[in-house]
């Protein structure tokens, strides 16, 4: 069985979760003898401010190589990029376009795929129309909730849909009137249950973490939660990935002022971050489909604690708290932009939350020991077979 993943954006994309997640996945059927192949731009959800490409190699900046098509084998699994005049698929030229289409064609020509899964935009019709027409199957996958009825066409093209929650399922149920496969979101290391020693470690002097600290991930709210609880020596984690301590900083949000706030870098493997992490905290200020952190947060017994909008209440399940969304925090319909400064009753509620979690060591223990039982629905190799026995099926 021949499996391809087709895009604008690539699937290396280190900060996008869909992008991780499709990534994960075609790597581990990759290893139980699929054949896995990619085909994209080289663009990214950051756009031109990505630059990690460029640190692998040097010719994937548009300045060097447009319209020159490289490969790189990842895991089992060859991704073809495609360079284009711009890393933001809003800027890219028709020329951009027109070289995809060509080369696309003939990457589908040549490895002739069973199936043809992708996510993006309706410029990728023609060449999604061609691999149908070449006997493939498309499968899209909706790791957002995002698309508007603009994008009904690729919907409408898609023989499967693939969703990671129940909630994008009944969502997209209702925009679009279209069915779709549920599978969660997968972690790809093993299940780690932390001794006792470690739990109380954690509760006592673990930081309350945050991945991701952009503003529609409730950046601006997790800050005001860690000075509201200033009076503690509790650390409060950012790990920056789309967002960072930088670009909070050229926004005139001096976070550098607030004392108990420390910052680390993306990480390749985020288990670094979270094996020191009492909480993981997911206050999101939009509608998630799941939240892939959640379950990797559990995966180690971390519990979570999230703001109950879309797929969140759903992927923390009994590993950890939900807190009702408060609407105040949502974005000013005017200008769709955040208030860095927070009402103090959600943010009170929160830092209450966080002190019902650590308040004695049985309790801790027993929400870590939930978090654990909750993580075995996002185990690699149950994932994986849901995608096999579900999508991959003729």
């Amino acid at each position: 069985m021949k499996i391809a993943f087709i895009s604008f954006k690539t699937l290396l994309d280190r900060n996008s979760g869909a992008a991780l997640e499709l990534r994960q996945i075609l790597e581990a059927l990759s290893r139980q003898a699929e054949s896995v192949s990619c085909f994209s731009f080289n663009c990214y959800d950051n756009g031109d401010d990505y630059c990690a490409d460029e640190k692998i190699d040097p010719r994937l900046s548009p300045s060097r190589s447009s319209s020159q098509l490289f490969h790189y084998d990842n895991n089992g699994v060859r991704h073809y990029l495609l360079v284009a005049s711009s890393k933001n698929t809003m800027n890219l030229t028709k020329n951009d376009i027109d070289t995809f289409y060509s080369r696309a064609r003939n990457f589908i020509e040549t490895v002739r795929p069973d199936f043809i899964i992708f996510f993006g935009s309706n410029e990728l019709i023609p060449v999604l129309d061609m691999g149908k027409r070449c006997g493939a199957e498309l499968v899209f996958y909706a790791g957002t909730a995002s698309y508007e009825q603009e994008r009904k066409p690729l919907f409408d093209l898609a023989d499967k849909l693939v969703v990671p929650s129940k909630y994008i399922a009944e969502h997209y149920l209702r925009r679009f009137n279209k069915s779709s496969i549920q599978i969660p979101t997968a972690v790809r290391f093993e299940l780690e249950k932390p001794n006792n020693g470690i739990l109380n470690a954690r509760r006592k002097i673990g930081a309350i973490t945050l991945i991701n600290p952009a503003p529609d991930k409730g950046g601006h709210f997790f800050f005001n939660i860690a000075q509201k609880y200033s009076h503690d020596n509790r650390l409060f984690l950012c790990v920056e990935s789309r967002s960072t301590r930088q670009f909070w900083l050229k926004n005139n949000v001096n976070v550098d002022a607030i004392a108990n706030i420390a910052w680390m870098p993306w990480q390749p493997d985020i288990r670094l971050a979270l094996r020191q992490s009492a909480l993981l905290l997911m206050p999101s200020l939009i509608n998630e489909a799941a939240g892939k952190v959640i379950a990797e947060a559990m995966t180690l017994g971390v519990p979570c604690i999230g703001f109950d909008i879309g797929g969140i209440k759903e992927q923390i399940g009994g590993g950890g708290l939900v807190i009702p969304f408060d609407d105040r925090l949502s974005a000013s319909s005017e200008t769709g932009l955040y208030s860095s400064r927070c009402a103090d009753e959600p943010v009170s509620t929160w830092t209450e939350a966080i002190k019902e979690a650590l308040y004695n060591e049985k309790h801790y223990k027993e929400m870590s020991k939930a978090a654990s039982l909750e993580a075995r629905r996002y185990e690699m190799s149950v994932v994986v077979e849901q995608w096999a026995n579900n999508v991959f099926l003729r």
